[in-house]
């Protein structure tokens, strides 16, 4: 965890570190986004650290969260291919 905060600016660490402890999917959050078709586009906004962002595979996921540190976080795990969705910078 401590190299995923490293490059956070100071004012956003507290929450990085916060949220990057939470990846429990909420059960009624999950239940709304296993009712939706194939191919649908969730905004998540205030998406903290993306944590729902690999719940469907095929459906897309824009986030935004107005810490930096956490919106750094979240577009990593789209970076890296581990849950469906495209960062757009």
């Amino acid at each position: 965890m401590r190299g995923a905060v490293s490059s956070v600016p100071q004012s956003d660490r507290d929450d990085v570190i916060h949220c990057m402890r939470r990846f429990a999917v909420w059960p009624k959050v999950r239940e709304f986004l296993d009712s939706l078709p194939a191919g649908a586009v969730v905004a998540d906004v205030g998406c903290g650290n993306g944590k729902y962002f690999g719940v469907r595979r095929d459906v897309a996921f824009v986030g935004s969260d107005r810490s930096t540190g956490l919106s750094e976080v979240a577009a990593r795990r789209l970076d890296t291919g581990h849950p469906a969705g495209e960062h757009l910078g």
